[in-house]
């Protein structure tokens, strides 16, 4: 794919941390740098970062239990959605979220200059993820959980349907 063609129909870039939080745009591209920093800057005292895709049964399955945990939880945790899809099909990715009462949710998607372009990129996907957390050995699956406290730090790691009980808030 060309530039001129990926520059065309790119996302716009997370730049300002603000901007996520003003919900400025629906969706964005995002490198880890960003991610780290959104994390950092959090009002939360946990952010738990969801990789998912609208194809991905599990990820269907997980969302009510997922919206309740939130619902219970939000004064207490930030959920960040990350697209595991092609970045031009991010539309069909957010309105899963939009579906599972996620609306006000901005999605983030893995920047395309940064870790290419493919389709569900599993390399795309795994580069992302060691970038993000330097230790991560393991395989890559959807959907994948990884609950942070806002300074940074990775407190649980979970790939597999959403289980409540597996993250426990600081």
């Amino acid at each position: 794919m060309s530039n001129k063609t990926k520059e065309k129909f790119a996302l716009p870039e997370l730049i300002n941390i603000s901007e996520y939080y003003t919900k400025k745009e629906k969706v964005y591209s995002v490198n880890t740098s960003k991610l780290r920093e959104l994390i950092l800057e959090s009002k939360y005292r946990n952010v738990l970062v969801v990789f998912s895709a609208y194809w991905c049964s599990p990820c269907h399955e997980s969302m009510p239990e997922l919206k309740t945990f939130f619902d219970l939880n939000k004064d207490e945790v930030e959920i960040v959605f990350i697209s595991s899809v092609d970045w031009l099909e991010t539309h069909s990715d957010k309105s899963m979220l939009d579906k599972y009462g996620f609306n006000d949710h901005p999605l983030l998607s893995i920047d395309i200059h940064e870790y290419g372009n493919q389709f569900t990129n599993w390399n795309r996907l795994s580069k992302f993820l060691k970038e993000l957390i330097p230790d991560y050995s393991g395989e890559i699956a959807l959907p994948t959980y990884l609950l942070f406290d806002n300074k940074g730090e990775l407190l649980s790691f979970y790939n597999s349907s959403f289980k409540a009980d597996l993250f426990k808030l600081e």
